[in-house]
């Protein structure tokens, strides 16, 4: 791993009966092009989606519902992505009238997805049953 900026997050073994990777805990993490993974035990890497985004910044995981969701600040776009199907399968959630997604927020409990926008300087926040967008001081 070199020197890039990477965003980590830890996901435990429920993760691991979805992919080839052994059922070991894995950290899940952006190289800004791809989404990877680090098994914990055997120390390798592994691409679980590979070359979706052209600068993905921050991301967070719906354990239950085995989804990522990404933000990616060239395209300017937020991204849900289905790791329980192979390959993975990427849906954009919303596109029109971000500035710059650089922050990134999934509230497990009431199934919102929150984010920070830096070229509007404001907080987001998005039903993502409903797809219903608010934003919020």
């Amino acid at each position: 791993m070199s020197g890039a900026p990477w965003t980590w997050l830890v996901v435990g073994a429920a993760l691991s009966s979805l992919t080839t990777v052994p059922a070991h805990h894995l950290m899940v993490y952006l190289d800004r092009l791809n989404i990877r993974s680090y098994d914990l035990h055997t120390r390798t890497s592994a691409v679980l989606a590979p070359s979706f985004f052209r600068n993905a910044i921050a991301m967070d995981f719906d354990m239950e519902a085995q989804k990522l969701y990404v933000s990616d600040v060239v395209v300017k776009a937020l991204y849900e992505v289905d790791i329980s199907t192979t390959p993975p399968r990427l849906e954009v959630i919303l596109e029109e009238g971000l500035g710059v997604p650089d922050g990134l927020a999934f509230d497990y409990v009431n199934k919102k997805l929150y984010w920070t926008d830096a070229g509007e300087d404001v907080k987001f926040y998005m039903r993502l049953k409903k797809r219903f967008l608010k934003i919020f001081l």
